[in-house]
């Protein structure tokens, strides 16, 4: 022990001895031991005096006590300083201060604490003036001081503290936000220490806002007077309760009972700058809190006694009032809580229901929270539950659908014998024999007599993955043959039985798509043969038009040639007529858009729609009352309007009602607003409306894609809308569908309208009112139809320039290209064709008229890089005064 604590006990040693001394030794080195460390280190409670100005009870003072003590109590728990009273409110005047400064002095001599707290201004002014024998060493920080202004501490050191700044133009604006109507301000006060010196602290404020609100003081002759004074004033009137303790007569109140007085009786707002008056009848204030200011004091008491030096602190003369208001007060006088300041302090506020039961109320929704988590986690548990049993069932069921509900035919037969020993539904369809009939026969008697054999062969070989798949016949009980793809597997039985799974597919379907798709072939190749064959019959037939037309000019009148002319021109014309109806068999003729107006085509096809619909649907037509001009192919309009018109029949089968109409939408067609001028149109809009079946989401989605149908098999092709939308779009237009399941379906076709009315087909006469003048270029390499053509452009007056390839024809127009009025060119030419050469002599000579031709189908045309919308075009074969018409407008535009 004395090795780990030497001179801790000097003179102390334990020898190892036998007796009561040792032992007796021994407890007391334990005891004082124990007594040394356990003993808590704790600082001494400091030497601290309080002086206050006022008497014991005084409601400001005792709050600013308070504060100090809470924080001081905080730190040394012990604490009990001594307060000196000065009760300068009932005792006034100097010698009241000389006495008391007299007595304290003689109480003290000597003395000097730690700290002296000073409560408000004649308790600063008594230690000021007396510091020389009152408390010469020791610091003191104050509170409370009323109008501080650093020269009260001029020559005196060891002091700071906190001043005591009302806020007296916080109280005045938020007299004027409050009440916006208030003309006067009362301030009420006495003539006490405190309030002389509240008075002096509220001058400088008076004559700032005397511009704004007229502002007195008012010092009554006694508390009843001062009621009375109160209740009399005018409206828009507010008092500022200073300080009211004491009246010339001697008499004084506590705070509670003079703020009550002043404040009973009428319905003057009464508002104070100080907290402890808050809740005794004025209305509020921005108002200090003596508390507040206490508590600050006492931690700026903390920092001097833990060393710092008071003349290093500035004092604190910061403005710490906040708005404060009573709620029942406001709620007497009828003022708005929206009135109050942000952040206003309100008391009394009658609490919500929430706020009077919070810990009830919370406490509740906490257990139906957990009670309801708990119904949330049983719930979830009940559906992992039933979606296990439903697993399992669907599990089940699947291992039975996967036999028993397979589209295919299948058949379990027994691996050595061959006898079938179970059979799906499928198999029933398809043998059109049940079940019993089928177990316990061979499968070689489902087979034609010519296919009994197959099985035996095939069935061991699939079994052993050497032929997976082979077709052959089904022989129902009808006798009809199906052909089908048979497949086996072997599989083994949960009792260790081997059978062998037989699958018989019915491939009647796929083998009459697969003809059809030769059949499509078939039609695409004679599409092609018919695209070539009407190039070189358009040019025989150009030759043969030609020809006779020039002859029949050159017959005098009455010739008795000329009605065979005429039957060799009405023979060309219906071969020419053939090959186009060969063409549209095909879908290979040449389109010819042209200004159409859609209400004509509407009206020329009424009859034919309403064949197509039947007698059991009523067809209303409702179509604008101006021309709707497009331009578009007549042909493939029509072929819009009957899809549209047969789809709508085909969703009412049991009859209905079928809307059709026209209408002109204005540029911006999301607005769908009718115009009411022909001028301003920019869509033709045609709608279908049937009141059948109508489509679901998703169905509508698919409607525009090619092959896609809900109809059953054979009953259509999927191609119809898919049609109607790829015209739609090549013409510019856009198309809008409206359906819902069971409320019918409503197309709307969107087509751009055409400025450019229809003009009517003008009849060629004679020759003479299509003759030009000028060189022509012709550029056609089949010689018979180029010397009819040429002969056809002299007749009409034009210098004719001939080629018969491309090249040729370039080098030619470069050298007479300044008189070469316009150039007639066949689409498709050896070496370089038609569309190059448009563009070649485009780019020598911009500007210049070319006119292209072909007897070529329109896929052929269209091929070469020509669009017939943007370039002139004259289709073959066409007549001499049709292509002197077409180069006579050329020309001249």
């Amino acid at each position: 022990m004395r090795l780990l604590f030497p001179g801790l006990f000097p003179g102390l040693w334990i020898k190892r001895k036998k007796g009561r001394h040792m032992k007796f030794r021994y407890y007391f080195l334990v005891l004082s031991f124990v007594l040394f460390f356990s003993s808590p280190c704790r600082a001494f409670d400091p030497n601290i005096v309080i002086v206050n100005s006022y008497h014991y009870g005084q409601e400001w003072s005792t709050r600013e006590l308070e504060g100090i003590l809470e924080v001081l109590s905080a730190e040394f728990p012990e604490i009990r300083p001594p307060v000196e009273y000065l009760d300068t409110n009932r005792f006034k005047g100097e010698a009241q201060i000389r006495r008391v400064a007299s007595y304290l002095a003689d109480k003290y001599a000597g003395v000097n604490p730690r700290l002296v707290i000073s409560l408000d201004n004649a308790a600063l002014d008594l230690l000021i003036a007396n510091r020389s024998r009152l408390f010469a060493e020791s610091p003191i920080v104050f509170v409370g001081v009323n109008n501080f202004h650093p020269s009260m501490l001029k020559g005196y050191d060891k002091i700071t503290g906190l001043a005591e700044v009302a806020g007296v133009g916080g109280s005045i604006e938020l007299i004027l936000k409050v009440h916006p109507d208030t003309e006067k301000i009362v301030i009420l006060n006495d003539r006490t220490t405190t309030g002389q010196a509240i008075h002096r602290g509220m001058e400088p404020f008076i004559k700032k806002y005397k511009s704004r609100v007229d502002i007195s003081f008012l010092y009554p002759q006694s508390f009843e007077d001062a009621q009375k004074q109160v209740a009399s004033m005018p409206p828009q009137t507010v008092v500022l309760l200073a300080s009211l303790v004491a009246d010339p007569k001697g008499k004084t109140l506590t705070l509670a009972e003079s703020t009550r007085l002043v404040t009973s009786g009428h319905r003057i707002p009464l508002y104070s700058m100080r907290e402890n008056r808050l809740g005794l009848g004025v209305v509020g204030g921005n108002m200090i809190s003596g508390l507040d200011h206490g508590r600050r004091v006492g931690r700026l008491a903390l920092r001097v006694l833990a060393g710092e030096d008071p003349s290093s602190i500035p004092v604190d003369t910061n403005d710490y009032s906040m708005p404060r208001f009573d709620y029942e007060v406001l709620e007497r006088l009828g003022i708005s809580l929206d009135r109050l300041p942000a952040g206003s302090f309100v008391i009394n506020k009658k609490p919500t229901f929430f706020e009077e039961h919070k810990i009830p109320i919370l406490y509740a929704l906490g257990i139906i929270g957990i009670l309801f988590v708990a119904i949330i986690l049983l719930c979830i548990n009940n559906i992992k539950r039933r979606r296990a049993e439903k697993n399992l069932r669907e599990l089940n069921r699947y291992k039975s659908a996967l036999f028993e509900e397979a589209r295919d035919a299948l058949f379990v037969a027994d691996l050595e014998t061959g006898i079938i020993l179970d059979a799906n539904q499928a198999a029933e369809r398809l043998t059109q024999r049940p079940r019993q009939e089928l177990i316990g026969c061979h499968p070689s008697q489902l087979h034609p007599p010519d296919q009994w054999d197959r099985p035996r062969k095939i069935f061991p070989q699939q079994s052993q993955g050497l032929n997976k798949l082979t077709e052959g016949d089904i022989l129902t009980k009808d006798g009809l043959k199906i052909p089908v793809e048979v497949n086996a597997n072997l599989m083994d039985l949960p009792d260790g039985r081997r059978v062998i799974m037989g699958s018989f597919r019915d491939v009647s379907e796929r083998n009459r798509l697969q003809e059809l798709l030769l059949h499509s072939q078939k039609m695409e190749a004679v599409g092609t043969l018919a695209g070539g064959v009407a190039h070189e019959f358009n040019n025989a037939l150009a030759a043969i038009m030609g020809s006779a037309e020039l002859m029949q000019m050159d017959l005098p009148p009455q010739s008795p040639l000329g009605d065979s002319i005429d039957m060799i021109l009405t023979s060309s014309k219906n071969a020419a007529q053939l090959t186009r109806n060969l063409l549209s068999f095909c879908r290979k003729q040449v389109q010819s858009p042209c200004h159409i107006d859609i209400n004509s085509v509407l009206n020329k096809n009424e009859q034919l729609l309403r064949k197509l619909v039947g007698e059991d649907i009523e067809i209303v037509r409702n179509l604008c009352e101006f021309p709707c001009f497009v331009f578009a192919d007549a042909g493939q309009i029509e072929q819009i309007i009957i899809n549209i018109v047969i789809n709508a029949r085909d969703a009412m089968p049991t009859g209905g009602r079928l809307d059709i109409g026209t209408e002109l939408v204005k540029a911006n067609a999301s607005a769908r607003e009718t115009a009411e001028s022909e001028e301003a149109m920019a869509y033709v809009v045609m709608s279908f409306k049937d009141t059948g079946c109508g489509m679901d989401a998703a169905t509508k989605e698919k409607i525009f894609e090619p092959f896609f149908s809900t109809k059953g098999v054979g009953q259509g092709t999927g191609l119809g809308l898919a049609t109607v939308y790829g015209i739609v779009q090549q013409s510019g237009g856009f198309i809008e569908v409206k359906s819902e399941t069971g409320c019918g379906t409503e197309f709307r076709i969107f087509l751009p309208f055409s400025v450019e009315a229809v003009q009517p087909e003008q009849e060629i006469k004679n020759m003479g009112s299509w003759r030009g003048s000028g060189t022509v270029l012709l550029v056609e390499d089949n010689g018979v139809v180029r010397i009819v053509l040429g002969e056809a452009l002299r007749s009409g007056g034009y210098e004719v320039l001939e080629a018969e390839d491309g090249r040729k024809a370039v080098d030619l127009f470069a050298e007479n290209s300044e008189r070469i009025a316009a150039v007639v060119v066949d689409v498709v030419l050896p070496g370089m064709n038609g569309k190059e050469v448009h563009d070649k002599i485009k780019s020598l000579k911009p500007g210049t008229k070319v006119l292209l031709m072909s007897g070529y189908s329109d896929d052929i045309v269209t091929s070469k890089g020509i669009a017939q919308d943007q370039v002139d075009f004259l289709a073959k074969p066409f007549t001499p005064m049709q292509l002197l018409s077409k180069i006579k407008g050329i020309v001249d535009t």
